[in-house]
């Protein structure tokens, strides 16, 4: 319901996250409901694959109150930690380095993304902070700051 709240007037949105909190919770229930559950977890890998074309597993930990704003092109890698109410746009990225054993970003709350944004690697993105479109973050982000440009550089209010 809260992401339903955050996404007022955001229709894809509410849909997308429907579907995605719907699809985790079947993935991650006992093996008969799972079983059961297994036309709407593909249901949501054909849609947010090709409907939306991103990648945003089902193993990402997502908090409460997410909002998603022109959900194409998001990718998200699986070991991805998301709080409450962080904004996603079009085009952004959390993934991980390399071969991926370094570790995924974690996201704090209330963290707000511009489109096109890309954070790389196990990097801390702190409560508040304001990522700016196209920004490429490689390093850890203070609470409440501000990171923009390539490589990104972090500004405090």
């Amino acid at each position: 319901m809260q992401d339903f709240e955050a996404n007022q007037g955001n229709g894809k949105g509410r849909i997308f996250l429907l579907i995605f909190r719907l699809a985790k919770w079947l993935d991650g229930s006992s093996a008969l409901i799972r079983t059961f559950g297994i036309p709407v977890i593909y249901f949501y890998k054909i849609v947010s694959q090709f409907g939306f074309g991103c990648d945003f597993p089902l193993t990402i930990s997502l908090g409460k109150s997410a909002k998603i704003v022109h959900i194409h092109g998001l990718v998200v890698n699986k070991r991805t930690v998301i709080g409450e109410g962080v904004i996603l746009r079009n085009g952004v990225t959390l993934g991980v380095k390399g071969n991926g054993m370094a570790g995924a970003p974690v996201i704090g709350d209330h963290v707000e993304f511009g489109s096109n944004a890309i954070v790389i690697g196990p990097v801390h993105i702190g409560s508040g902070a304001k990522i700016g479109a196209g920004a490429v973050v490689l390093r850890d982000v203070p609470p409440n700051a501000i990171a923009v440009g390539n490589p990104a550089r972090i500004l405090t209010r």
